[in-house]
């Protein structure tokens, strides 16, 4: 019984990788005409304050796994040791702004030509 089981498996999963790429393929031709049609209307109109709801939603369902398994107690015990606290607030607030800008400079340059003031 076993190896009958491991021979529909094996030879589902060969026909699974025999035709993957027609699978993605389709799958991108669907969502290039989806895009292009209705769902983007409608998407569009789901939006309260410039803010899309759909984009929420599945931002939060992204997130919320990691939220849940989240040690309120290692939290507490971390607010008790500043150093390294402030360490990751000084560089995500002070440093990695202006080498992610420097960053863009170097190599997006032609993109951000007129979003910035500054002239190269």
């Amino acid at each position: 019984m076993m190896q009958s089981m491991n021979l529909v498996i094996f030879i589902l999963s060969c026909f699974f990788l025999k035709f993957f790429p027609y699978k993605i393929y389709t799958q991108l031709a669907k969502t290039m005409i989806m895009a292009n049609y209705s769902v983007a209307l409608t998407l569009n109109c789901l939006s309260i304050c410039n803010v899309s709801i759909p984009i929420a939603l599945c931002l939060f369902f992204m997130m919320y796994p990691i939220m849940v398994k989240i040690d309120f107690a290692e939290i507490l015990k971390m607010s008790k040791m500043l150093r390294p606290g402030f360490l990751t607030l000084f560089l995500n607030w002070c440093i990695k702004p202006f080498y992610h800008v420097s960053y863009c400079i170097i190599f997006f340059r032609q993109c951000i030509q007129g979003f910035f003031i500054i002239n190269w």
